[in-house]
């Protein structure tokens, strides 16, 4: 599902996907991956964000209930999101009690797709290793631990 994020143009724009720098000063190490929107970064907003992707129309207690989110940090996080224009709140009254919904925009689908496909981009700039190379072979971790033990302050 997140291939189909690949093609879809949004608002939001990662400097480092623009143009892919050549330049042999560039190393793997260099932090320029690592331009997220702040705003949408943030766990709890992307919790957020990621919830109303999955049902873009939310009532409050629903919303925290799908987040885990305290009244007091979804309120919080809601009213960043909608400064930013990333979702809509609307308040009303239903059979005389306060009823407030959470609304994503376009522009805060394009925010979380625009997220989503500079994590991809990463990851497919970088190498996954095989299975075998994941874990350290046992008699590595045993030589490790002996090493360990000899240790001496």
């Amino acid at each position: 599902m997140l291939g189909d994020l690949r093609g879809v143009s949004g608002k939001f724009s990662f400097p480092s996907l623009a143009a892919p720098d050549s330049s042999p000063t560039r190393t793997a190490s260099d932090k320029s991956d690592m331009l997220l929107e702040p705003l949408v970064v943030s766990p709890a907003r992307l919790r957020i964000l990621t919830a109303l992707a999955a049902e873009p129309r939310q009532a409050f207690v629903e919303l925290r209930r799908r987040t885990g989110l305290t009244d007091g940090n979804l309120t919080t996080h809601a009213r960043r999101l909608a400064a930013a224009g990333l979702i809509a709140i609307d308040k009303s009254i239903r059979d005389g009690k306060p009823l407030t919904r959470l609304e994503l925009t376009i522009a805060g689908r394009c925010a979380l797709e625009a997220h989503a496909r500079h994590l991809l981009a990463v990851l497919d700039r970088v190498p996954t290793p095989p299975p075998e190379a994941a874990k350290p072979a046992a008699s590595d971790a045993l030589a490790e631990t002996n090493a360990d033990d000899d240790w001496v302050d």
